[in-house]
């Protein structure tokens, strides 16, 4: 639903951009692109904030939390924030697809040839170790 205001808002947009340099135009491009998403947003349905659609077993939340203090460990070692190493949002994502391998855990994670080398091995096996433990291995 649009709004007078937002409708406002775009005219000035739109004018400004065709009335600047190109930098402008561009950047009043990118404007609109950006405020017909919003717009779309308000009228559309809540996306789901989780990456899968099935809610975390506790051996999720339990090889979740040994991941992330593994890669504190690994990044301390090369004395680098682990968040640089490897986010914890991308591990959360990767937990919850079910990956069969620990090459299809990376590729979920989105981890760099570089992490993937420092970080694969370890991951895999703590979810491998957490699976098993509690027999809840994806089907």
């Amino acid at each position: 639903m649009m709004t007078e205001n937002d409708e406002g808002r775009r005219s000035r947009v739109v004018l400004t951009g065709a009335e600047g340099t190109a930098q402008q135009r561009s950047h009043s491009d990118h404007v609109e692109r950006m405020l017909r998403a919003q717009l779309r947003g308000v009228d559309g349905d809540p996306e789901s904030r989780e990456s899968a659609g099935r809610r975390w077993r506790e051996s999720d939340r339990t090889a979740y939390d040994k991941m992330r203090r593994r890669r504190a460990e690994i990044a301390d070692d090369l004395g680098i924030d682990a968040g640089v190493l490897c986010p914890s949002r991308p591990l959360w994502g990767a937990i919850v697809s079910d990956p069969e391998d620990a090459d299809a855990l990376v590729c979920e994670a989105g981890l760099r040839p570089w992490q993937a080398e420092l970080l694969r091995d370890d991951l895999w096996a703590i979810l491998e170790e957490e699976r098993a433990r509690d027999g809840d291995a994806p089907a």
